[in-house]
């Protein structure tokens, strides 16, 4: 690889960390102030609610629910591949002056029926949290999510330098086992959050779970 863009990918890749670091930082800061709010009318004016004052609770009724299957071929990793199907639920709810579909666990699904009551909670704009017969869902805002989105942009960028530093040539950066780094990037965005923001234990062992094997796959991937 020529020196003259060896350097410039290098620079660019700082520059990148550099803001990519700044991003995180601001997303950490935003989240933490939505984990501070109270909600709206208890111990923050009414009015506040998207003016990052408070968090506003409204009364909704369930009118329906659905459940949806996505089914799709996947590799096997040795040749074969199997047809594979995920579901997901949902209930719609009407609230004042909107009607939204929202994605639920099972529980709250199997239970849920038209004409329940609902809770609907919102921050800036975006639903963070619904309950209906006791059971309860909770959503990431946008700040939270950037966080992850921020953590795994600066892991890819990393790799990205790392290339440049030590690379032979483009080839190897479109190398088969790079694939792997590229993969770990969405576990390195819950880990990352988890770190900042904390996280079940279950989304914990699942982060971990998921990039050792990544790992793994790289590394066997590069001795082929």
């Amino acid at each position: 690889m020529p020196s003259a863009v060896r350097l410039i990918v290098l620079v660019a890749v700082g520059v990148g960390l550099a803001f990519g670091g700044s991003w995180v930082a601001d997303a950490y800061r935003e989240a933490q102030v939505f984990r501070g709010a109270a909600l709206c009318g208890q111990g923050a004016p009414a009015g506040a609610e998207g003016q990052r004052g408070c968090v506003a609770v409204a009364r909704g009724t369930v009118l329906d629910r659905a459940r949806r299957e996505d089914c799709s071929w996947d590799s096997n990793g040795d040749g074969t591949s199997s047809y594979r199907c995920t579901t997901s639920y949902e209930v719609r709810i009407r609230r004042p002056a909107r009607t939204e579909w929202h994605d639920v666990g099972y529980r709250l699904y199997e239970d849920a029926r038209p004409g329940d009551r609902a809770e609907v909670r919102t921050w800036q704009g975006g639903v963070v949290r619904v309950v209906v017969r006791g059971h309860t869902e909770t959503y990431l805002t946008g700040s939270e999510f950037l966080v992850g989105l921020w953590c795994a942009v600066c892991w890819l960028l990393l790799g990205l330098g790392l290339w440049a530093a030590f690379g032979s040539g483009f080839g190897t950066l479109f190398a088969f086992h790079n694939a792997g780094w590229i993969g770990l990037a969405f576990p390195v965005g819950v880990l990352g959050y988890g770190l900042l923001l904390g996280m079940s234990v279950a989304a914990w062992i699942g982060a971990l779970v998921g990039a050792a094997f990544l790992v793994w796959w790289t590394v066997g991937a590069r001795n082929l």
